[in-house]
Order: structure tokens, then sequence, then C-alpha cells
């Protein structure tokens, strides 16, 4: 998401394998979770890896402001990466920021918004060289006509796909994964701040939130019920940003972006219990 310039002076982040109890919180009753992991990354790959996520179980995806990148899936490695992937015609109309990505079936979903929140987009990438493939979608607004598009997520199995606007959110936003129409909007039961990534998981949404609390949410896309499930502990001027799910043999499924204090992005795996 678009941020005003900041200075960072504050601690030091979550270390690996803390584990995070929250008790009950309006948002719902939450669990315990533990930090499994966490990897960091500097120079110019936090640059390439600081905004979202998303993964086909062989390569990771991160994206940028202006770009995407795939990568290896013990990071060692970028096979591509795209540094202007911005469409010419979504930047003609003022698109110059990507949010957290989603991938199903060899592409990339992009989400795509201008600095007005007047145009937002989804644009459809190949997964295996990153280019693209020419579509674009653009994204119903909401009644005032502004919406932002700082995340997408995908349910293929039901044809759909999800988004949220970014601050005071109360409304999950459904849509057809077939062209990005508008299918229903759901109330949610609790109104969340600063939504900057989500991802689908067992029929469930998480979403992270750069609130004050830096805040991961679970939804129910059906009833719209909101479940606090855990704060991530980062310092108060580190932003959360994007979130993609992975299960994995240590039991995480939750992989977390958020760029820290120094500038480095930590990539943060947590599992429940």
């Amino acid at each position: 998401m678009r941020r005003s310039p900041r200075l960072l002076t504050a601690a030091t982040a979550l270390a690996v394998s803390a584990t995070l109890v929250l008790a009950a919180s309006p948002a719902g009753a939450a669990t315990a979770w533990t930090q499994a992991d966490s990897e960091k990354f500097n120079t110019v790959y936090a640059l390439q890896r600081s905004q979202g996520a998303a993964t086909d179980g062989t390569d990771w995806f991160f994206s940028w402001k202006s770009g995407l990148s795939r990568v290896s899936m013990d990071y060692s490695k970028t096979y591509d990466t795209d540094n202007s992937a911005i469409p010419d015609a979504i930047a003609d109309q003022g698109g110059d920021h990507i949010g957290d990505i989603a991938q199903h079936a060899g592409k990339l979903y992009a989400p795509i918004e201008d600095k007005d929140y007047a145009h937002p987009w989804v644009c459809e990438y190949s997964a295996a060289t990153l280019d693209h493939t020419g579509v674009c979608h653009a994204l119903p607004v909401n009644a005032s006509g502004q919406t932002h598009a700082s995340w997408i997520a995908l349910d293929p199995a039901k044809g759909l796909a999800y988004t949220t606007d970014f601050d005071d959110v109360n409304t999950l936003r459904v849509l057809r994964l077939s062209d990005f129409g508008l299918v229903r909007t759901v109330p949610l039961s609790t109104t969340l701040d600063a939504v900057q990534g989500g991802d689908l998981h067992e029929g469930q949404l998480y979403l992270t939130s750069n609130d004050g609390e830096k805040s991961v949410n679970r939804v129910d896309p059906v009833s719209g019920q909101v479940t606090r499930e855990f704060e991530q502990d980062l310092d108060l001027v580190s932003e959360a940003e994007g979130v993609v799910v992975l299960p994995r043999p240590d039991g995480s499924f939750l992989h977390t972006l958020d760029v820290s204090w120094n500038l480095w992005v930590n990539f943060r795996s947590y599992r429940r219990g």
C-alpha cells in the first residue's frame, strides 16, 4: 500500500519460534500461534520482495510497487524480474502501485491502484515468464467512487475472488474469477483498518493489517464473521504487508511480509499452537 515517508527508529522484530498468545478480543476469540521461521531480505531483494507474495508450490512470486519477481523456494535464486510490470494502458490511467498478488493455473493476478483510488484493476501475467498476458479487469468501485486495490485472493473451486478497501473496512467484495465482476458484498462483523494482504486457507480468508497491532484476522467469506487470530510482534514503525498460504511439514501455513525498522524485509512463517 502507498505510504508517507517515515523515520524508522524502533527496536527489533519478533524472534523466531516465539509464541503469540492473545486474549479474546472484539473481533472474536484468539488462539495461540507460533512463529516457526523467518527469512530476511536486504539490498535489492528487500525492494523486490516488499509488497505481496504468492506461490504455486514450486516457486515464490513477490510483488513491489512497480514490479514482480519469481524466486526459488529457498530464496537463493531470482529466476525472473519485471521492474516495470504495470501495463502502459493502466499507467496512462494513473495506475502506479501493485498490491498483494495471487496465483492460479499458471497465471499471476496483480491488483493495481492509482493515486486517486478511482481506477482499480487486476491484471494477469504468465507465472512462468512474468509477461503481461494483455488482460486486465477493472474492479468495481465503492459507493464513494473510490476503491483501493491492496490485495486479491482467489477461490478457484468456487470461481470466486475476494478483495476489500484499505481503511475502515466493513465489507468484503466477492467477485467472479472469470471477469472480476461483483457477485455480492458481505458485511463484516468487525471493522478492519489498513488491510494490506489476503489469502484463502480451508475456506477462510486470512487478512494482514498494518494497524496499530499489526494484526492477522480470519474472515469467513460467507458470514462475514471476523476473528482476531494474532498480532504480529513488530515494532511500531515497521510495516505489515502481504500474506500467502503454503502448508509446510513444520505445521506452518501463513507466511507474512513486513518491512522492518532497518529497511530489511522479513518473510515470517506462522503455525497454530
